[in-house]
């Protein structure tokens, strides 16, 4: 029985981070072609691209001149702008551009967070599609142009853009940040040749305003993964465009990334209530797709303590299980050292 806890934990491990993303590689090779969608550059409807922002007083100005300088027609773009009860200045900053017409500025009070926001934004849009990005994420001038032109295919529901993290000097997360983002981006786009991406990228992506419902608000879920979800759930695609770049500072503290890891993966817990539909066996590949990129990931830390617990008792079955128990106790202690060695690091920079 500890045998087959051991290499079935084992097999999830591999199967997750290795097996699955060669599998989309083989079905991208035989399938892709049947999911060729239209492109048309030309396709120029009326966008709004939604922006909320919670105590980002260091970043927004740089944010709503990045909005400004889009290279779209002036006519078919509105910029909305929603702050969450901001206490930091950051409605200050904002008010001058609003008060030119520069932009839409829909204060929001009490507190609701961005669930909430996003339901009094959405309403009040006019585009026909609408942009989502973050207030610390900053795009390039063609961002609008080159996610509008999928909607052109009337089966394409949303766009995902990809992030590209821009180091921060002295920050050794930058590096680690960006190769794993690099590699969820490639897996992501194979994801949405041959079917659907499992959740956008909440720094850029767009949908079509007429699919939104809005969000729950009695519970912290991951927006983005919702809205894409329900317009997968509603028979439209969703893809994934690596055209579109996203460029955002890492975080500069360990305990920031660890804490938005956290807050991310509650919320995609939270979402499961409303998303459970397209797990069933009858959903095809989108339900292979989600079970394989987010569930069996989710549970990944209780498989890695099953996968350490039964190799200790079975160190003495054999070399093979003294070798691995060996590699796993050298990563966690790796781990460990570079967790003693940023502690140390931070007491001497407060030294």
């Amino acid at each position: 029985m500890l045998k087959v806890l051991f290499f079935f934990s084992l097999f999830l491990i591999l199967y997750t981070y290795l097996i699955y993303p060669m599998i989309m590689l083989i079905l991208n090779i035989l399938l892709r072609k049947r999911k060729d969608h239209l492109i048309d550059e030309s396709f120029l409807p009326l966008v709004s691209v939604v922006v909320v922002a919670h105590n980002e007083k260091q970043v927004i100005q740089k944010k709503i001149e990045n909005c400004l300088s889009l290279d779209y027609p002036k006519e078919k773009l509105e910029i909305i702008l929603a702050t969450d009860c901001c206490t930091d200045g950051t409605d200050e900053i904002i008010a001058p551009y609003h008060k030119k017409g520069a932009l839409h500025f829909i204060p929001i009070r009490p507190r609701g967070g961005k669930s909430k926001a996003l339901n009094i934004c959405l309403p009040k849009a006019r585009g026909e599609i609408v942009v989502f990005s973050d207030a610390n994420t900053f795009v390039q001038k063609d961002t609008v142009r080159k996610l509008v032109r999928h909607f052109a295919d009337p089966k394409i529901g949303c766009v995902s853009g990809r992030l590209r993290f821009r180091p921060v000097k002295g920050n050794p997360l930058g590096m680690i940040e960006s190769r794993f983002w690099n590699y969820e981006t490639w897996v992501k786009r194979l994801e949405g040749n041959i079917a659907s991406l499992p959740g956008a990228n909440g720094g850029i992506y767009a949908i079509r305003k007429s699919l939104f419902r809005p969000l729950p608000t009695d519970r912290a879920i991951m927006d983005d993964f919702i809205i894409t979800l329900r317009i997968i759930g509603m028979g439209y695609r969703a893809i994934s465009d690596p055209q579109i770049v996203a460029i955002e500072d890492t975080c500069i503290r360990v305990e920031d990334s660890f804490e938005q890891k956290i807050r991310i993966g509650a919320g995609n817990f939270n979402g499961l209530k409303y998303i459970y539909p397209l797990l069933s066996p009858t959903q095809g590949l989108i339900a292979y797709i989600l079970w394989s990129h987010k569930i069996i990931r989710w549970f990944l830390p209780f498989v890695l303590i099953a996968a350490l617990i039964s190799n200790i008792f079975l160190v003495n079955q054999g070399r093979l299980y003294q070798y691995l128990i060996g590699s796993q106790i050298s990563f966690y202690l790796t781990a460990f050292l570079g967790f003693l060695c940023y502690l140390w690091n931070k007491e001497k920079v407060r030294g």
